[in-house]
């Protein structure tokens, strides 16, 4: 049996909200240039994404675990408003996983939700096309108008959930194993499940005869024979919040499983290596796995300084010029805030991240507000925080 400490992960910890010990186990450094963080808004229950509502710079939107999505008032942030609640199993990392709104939602009122959802026994994931009456009104009422894709899911843990829109205005859908510990489904490593994969859907347009969504036709495994035609990057564990380049490749913090945390510059037909390797080293086998075929990730860390790693965002401020040209990211076990700089593609030299704060709580998702600044959340203490210019 492996002790304790190496096997917390992101569903365990979600499910213990309130432990809060953890946030201060691990010791880190003091950051190479003073930054401070300033607390945005409190009130929000267990937050697991967010995103600015478009064409508002006053106007934040949150999602909960268990259920309720809030809009925050970023110019008088005092409570949070409640935008919908929706029921939904919320054990383990079951929950409210992520939102991405219409590149024309100004003229469509739309956005898609993932959320985890149960039909009898079976545990699933769902995408779904909603749509707000006012797409300028955050208080206008909120509609539910289909499910346009969805994935069985083998165990309540590892789900990943979050989705983007790329420039490419395509959707983005980052899901895990399938949960348990060590992929016992095996499917990291199998192109025919969206299962621990990016998954990649042009939901804007109208789906095939019979189907409930479009698969873009330069997907990279399109008529493939065994291979799901969705699956756009593949070999993920739990993909744990990502950000959208400016050339459409992803940036994804994959939460690991023994011994190291994952920061993967990820482009298209991409295999990450899970359950063959865990980061830089070898997982199953435990000693000689091939590295053939498989694209290593840009950044490690070992569980003596975090144990499960929330991808974050390329900061687009200047409020805090030290972080130009700098991915900020963090670990929702150590509570800290850290920056590195992306290198022009996998597979040279692991880049080196440098501490930029400690939060002092359980870092669980990021954004940029409106002017390119970071936004991150504490998920134990429902607080929306900022990074700022100490001082």
């Amino acid at each position: 049996m492996r002790p304790l400490t190496a096997v917390l992960s992101l569903g365990l910890l979600l499910s213990l909200g309130g432990l809060y010990w953890l946030s201060n186990r691990f010791a880190v450094a003091a950051p190479a240039d003073r930054i401070g963080i300033v607390e945005v808004a409190s009130g929000v229950v267990q937050p697991t994404d967010m995103a600015m509502w478009p064409g508002r710079d006053d106007v934040l939107v949150v999602l909960g675990k268990q259920g309720t999505a809030w809009w925050i008032d970023l110019d008088a942030p005092t409570e949070p408003h409640v935008w919908f609640s929706k029921d939904v199993p919320h054990a383990s990392e079951l929950g409210l996983l992520g939102l991405a709104f219409d590149p024309d939602f100004a003229t469509t009122g739309r956005f898609w939700l993932h959320h985890s959802a149960q039909e009898g026994r079976q545990l699933q994931g769902r995408l779904v096309r909603m749509r707000v009456g006012d797409p300028s009104d955050p208080s206008s009422p909120v509609t539910e108008e289909a499910t346009v894709f969805q994935v069985d899911q083998p165990y309540a843990n590892h789900d990943g959930g979050q989705v983007r829109f790329g420039p490419d205005r395509m959707l983005y859908l980052a899901l895990g194993d399938g949960g348990a510990g060590g992929d016992p489904k095996e499917n990291g490593q199998d192109r025919s499940t969206p299962l621990g994969a990016i998954v990649r859907l042009d939901v804007r347009a109208t789906p095939p005869e019979g189907a409930t969504v479009a698969i873009p036709a330069d997907n990279p495994f399109v008529g493939q024979e065994g291979a799901h035609p969705a699956v756009w990057a593949w070999g993920l564990r739990n993909p744990w919040r990502f950000d959208v380049l400016d050339d459409g490749r992803l940036v994804v913090g994959d939460v690991g499983q023994d011994a190291v945390e994952e920061i993967d510059l990820v482009s298209a037909g991409d295999n990450l290596g899970w359950n063959t390797w865990e980061g830089d080293r070898c997982f199953d086998p435990p000693n000689g796995c091939s590295s053939e075929g498989v694209v290593p990730p840009v950044h490690v860390y070992g569980h003596d300084q975090g144990q499960s790693v929330t991808g974050g965002v390329m900061y687009r401020g200047s409020a805090i010029p030290s972080l130009v040209g700098r991915y900020v990211f963090g670990d929702f076990t150590a509570g800290h805030v850290r920056s590195l700089v992306l290198p022009e593609a996998p597979g040279g030299a692991l880049q080196e991240a440098r501490h930029e704060a400690v939060v002092g709580g359980m870092v669980s998702a990021f954004a940029n507000d409106a002017a390119g600044e970071v936004l991150f959340t504490d998920f134990g203490g429902g607080r929306i925080l900022r990074l700022v210019p100490d001082g």
